[in-house]
């Protein structure tokens, strides 16, 4: 059966089930080796097929062992498990987010409405896609960490620690962006470069992003703003399109548009998660990162069992590849974006919200820079100027002397 990011094998015997589990090759398959059980049939039983061209035969390999040969449509990372004494349970990876976690920031929120136009505000598309991409990771098999659920006031301290202390895999920060003049328009990216692998990172969800939306591709580039400066795991901020712009902002107000906004991030988080940049990642993050806790039944994080030595099969008859099984369309969530609400900041500290930072400007990630302390105060006054002073002349033109 199938389950988010795996295909589920499991066998039950009447004794107990402790198997030889390992690779052939050529064509790839999985062998189970079962010490002192007798097939049920005399030396093969029918094939069975399941979903996703997944095949299962068995039949007695020698006097002594029973064996079964689970027949992979490509070569595919597995676990075992053993949930009771009589059954083994193997678990095969489809997705390479399968026990990945992940943390998600949309940007903005609650008092902060960042970028706004004609009463729609960009903290709500931003919550819209990152619950999209939520629904995504999760059906994939992934956990997901969320900075905030909801229209609440997130300071950017709290969104960063809450990444570090997560033992998350890959920060994504997911924002709109805006300018003054309504031309600019277009998706672009950006990492600071502190976490190792953050640049990777950032090209490839970049990369899946403009192919998905298809908007005007700015490119990546590293830029010091607060949340990515400040994550220790693999981070990248993603300006998804220009609420200045009148095409994008259309757009960004489509659901198909945010939805394939969401599958083109997941695809870049699927080809990060897939790539070899990624199992070198913990050797070099070791000492930023937090150890990550695999869930139970997950293949280890950053590894894949390695391939035993070739050991023919048994001549059971083999199974009949199925064609790959087509995933469900799931129906999308409606979310429609509020259009009469104004944010209600504090006056106390909360600045007035501006319609439209400047292009690209990211003010509202960077850290602030502190003004310019006042001169201290002095009681010394100053010291008065000295004037001039002229003798009174005599008709011989020597002074005149007052004795």
């Amino acid at each position: 059966w199938e389950e988010p990011g795996s295909i589920v094998v499991e066998i039950t015997g009447s004794g107990q089930a402790k198997p030889s589990v390992f690779k052939l090759r050529q064509p790839d398959r999985i062998a189970l080796d079962f010490p002192g059980v007798w097939a049920a049939a005399p030396w093969a039983v029918t094939s069975k097929t399941g979903p996703g061209g997944v095949g299962l035969r068995f039949a007695q390999f020698n006097t002594d062992t029973a064996r079964a040969v689970i027949d992979l449509p490509v070569e595919m990372a597995y676990t075992v498990e053993n949930p009771d004494p009589h059954t083994v349970r193997v678990r095969l990876v489809t997705s390479p987010l399968l026990g990945k976690k992940i943390v998600l920031d949309p940007g903005h929120g609650g008092s902060d409405p960042g970028a706004v136009r004609d009463k729609v505000y960009e903290k709500d598309i931003n919550l819209d896609v990152a619950q999209r991409l939520n629904t995504l990771l999760l059906a994939a098999g992934a956990s997901v960490v969320m900075t905030r659920a909801g229209d609440q006031t997130v300071d950017l301290q709290s969104r960063t620690d809450l990444a570090n202390r997560s033992g998350a895999e890959a920060f994504v920060s997911i924002h709109c962006n805006s300018s003054f003049d309504v031309f600019p328009g277009g998706t672009e990216s950006f990492y600071f470069n502190l976490a190792p692998y953050s640049q990777e990172l950032a090209v490839l969800v970049h990369t899946y992003l403009v192919r998905a939306i298809g908007l005007l591709d700015r490119k990546v580039r590293s830029r010091d703003l607060f949340v990515i400066r400040n994550t220790t795991i693999p981070a990248v901020l993603v300006e998804v399109a220009f609420l200045s712009n009148d095409y994008e902002f259309r757009k960004l107000g489509e659901a198909d548009f945010r939805q394939k906004a969401a599958e083109g991030i997941f695809k870049g988080l699927e080809a990060y998660f897939r790539s070899d940049v990624y199992k070198r990642w913990p050797p070099v993050a070791a000492t930023a990162a937090p150890t990550v806790t695999q869930p139970q039944g997950s293949p280890p994080a950053h590894e894949t069992p390695s391939a035993a030595p070739t050991v023919e099969a048994p001549d059971a008859a083999a199974a009949a590849e199925p064609p790959s099984a087509e995933q469900p369309a799931t129906e999308q969530p409606v979310i429609q974006l509020p259009a009469t609400h104004e944010p209600e900041p504090s006056a106390a500290d909360e600045p007035a919200p501006v319609d439209a930072p400047s292009e690209g400007s990211g003010d509202e990630h960077a850290t602030p820079e502190p003004p310019a302390p006042p001169a201290p105060p002095t009681d010394e006054l100053p010291a008065p100027a000295e004037a001039e002073f002229e003798a009174p002349m005599g008709e011989d033109g020597n002074p005149v002397s007052d004795s």
